[in-house]
């Protein structure tokens, strides 16, 4: 999984769990698991890409989304959302724009961000 080179990545690796807040600018690709709220801050668009052993229960916020992995809980204020082939995403999703890839699993309230919505949004989304 690639995460864009230009912009500092964090990364969770596999094998790491995380139980918390983690609140990133930037780029976070996360290979492990977190068990909290991740949540994208700062100027630019934050970029959460999930990895295929990656797994989040809890929320995500504020971000640009590109799943391979596992989301369960609420994923909110999203941008662009990517769910590729043998992800699995359930609860619940708003966002500006989502591309569901064949083989991806989704079993989620779908709510799309109105163009309002996402003006009003938190600076970083």
């Amino acid at each position: 999984m690639s995460v864009d080179a230009r912009s500092p990545a964090t990364i969770i690796g596999r094998g790491t769990r995380v139980e918390g807040r983690v609140q990133f600018s930037g780029a976070l690709l996360v290979e492990g698991s977190v068990q909290g709220e991740v949540r994208g801050s700062g100027e630019a668009p934050a970029t959460l890409a999930l990895g295929r052993e990656g797994r989040i229960v809890g929320s995500v916020a504020a971000v640009d989304l590109r799943s391979q992995g596992r989301i369960e809980g609420s994923v909110t204020e999203a941008g662009a959302v990517e769910l590729l082939p043998e992800s699995s995403t359930s609860g619940e999703l708003s966002y500006e724009s989502l591309e569901v890839r064949r083989g991806a699993v989704l079993d989620c309230v779908l709510r799309p961000l109105t163009a309002e919505a996402a003006a009003s949004s938190p600076p970083g989304r």
